[in-house]
């Protein structure tokens, strides 16, 4: 009943068949392409739109570890902070040990001190899971 009212509109069933496959291959080939266009790309989707983040803003969370006090959001490193001033010191990569994004909610190992970290990036490796000493100068990973 369907078609045959749409065969007494101007337009054919051919034509509507032929627009309905056009649309439909148009419709895939924008979802193929926005789904793995990232691939090709070195940095993540949304920096390749917005450009990178803004390395000093760490406005997440604030944490210990070794008698330091740092802050932190998901984009970047940690920013040690001068516990009088609150004045950011600079970013914190493990004694050169970490440089990709540390999570904002890294947790501490009870009753060693340890720090377990992440960080995610949109090359390989994806995911890196840190263990960072409770002596500020010794790393793990």
């Amino acid at each position: 009943p369907f078609l045959r009212e749409l065969e007494q509109h101007v337009f054919g069933v051919g034509v509507l068949k032929a627009a309905v496959k056009n649309t439909s291959v148009k419709l895939l080939d924008a979802f193929v392409d926005s789904a793995f266009q990232f691939v090709d790309y070195p940095l993540d989707p949304s920096q390749v739109r917005f450009g990178k983040p803004l390395k000093n803003i760490s406005n997440t969370n604030v944490f210990e570890h070794s008698g330091k006090l740092y802050s932190i959001a998901e984009n970047n490193l940690p920013q040690e902070i001068d516990i009088l001033t609150l004045e950011a010191l600079g970013d914190w990569d493990v004694n050169g040990a970490w440089n990709r994004s540390f999570t904002a909610h890294p947790k501490r190992v009870p009753g060693t001190g340890e720090l377990v970290t992440m960080g995610i990036a949109a090359t390989k490796p994806f995911v890196e899971v840190g263990v960072i000493s409770g002596i500020s100068s010794q790393t793990g990973s």
